[in-house]
């Protein structure tokens, strides 16, 4: 399967969680590729590149513009839109909107990599752990799985995925790097990358 991130820009830093799930997308032999909308042609790259699925990493605030960008998408191309990231971990309620068909809720490594695999196989997608799923006009909200306490079991981020959609992040020295992640104490009040 073809899986296109969309985000908006990057504010200089790598999007650490899209690498993350990039990583694990090519572990599990699907192709990846990122489009910031803030300096691409989405159309161009649809066309281009032509998705199975787009996911979509959204923030407080963002949220708005790339539901909109969606439904103007769906419009135009067939695909399966995922929505994930920090807003839809507090804003499940975004899977109402029209055109969103699947959102991820906290850490979705295993989910996505799980929803790439049934849907290239065509097998039911509908029990897969941290996802909500859209299914004729139903919500089907399944369960969230324990946090990974061994982060060795996940790849190494996908850096390539960023620097070869972002060229701006070239010109700058800084890197991420994560040792840990979430909160020790499994607060659902704040987040912490």
């Amino acid at each position: 399967m073809k899986i296109l991130f969309v985000f908006r820009d990057t504010k200089m830093c790598e999007q650490m969680g899209m690498m993350y799930l990039s990583a694990m997308l090519k572990k599990h032999g699907h192709s990846t590729d990122m489009i910031n909308t803030d300096l691409e042609d989405i159309d161009k790259k649809m066309k281009d590149y032509k998705p199975d699925i787009l996911n979509y990493s959204v923030m407080t605030g963002e949220h708005k513009y790339l539901i909109k960008l969606n439904k103007k998408l769906k419009k135009r191309y067939k695909f399966t839109s995922i929505f994930g990231g920090p807003h839809t971990t507090f804003f499940p309620e975004v899977i109402k909107n029209e055109g969103v068909d699947i959102i991820g809720i906290g850490e979705c490594e295993y989910a996505i990599a799980e929803l790439a695999d049934a849907l290239e196989k065509r097998k039911p997608i509908d029990k897969i752990k941290n996802l909500w799923i859209k299914k004729k006009g139903k919500i089907i909200k399944n369960p969230i799985r324990p946090l990974e306490k061994n982060l060795d079991k996940f790849p190494h981020p996908d850096r390539e995925i960023m620097y070869k959609g972002d060229k701006t992040l070239l010109e700058f020295g800084e890197k991420r790097f994560i040792a840990g992640r979430g909160c020790p104490y499994n607060c659902k009040g704040r987040i912490q990358a």
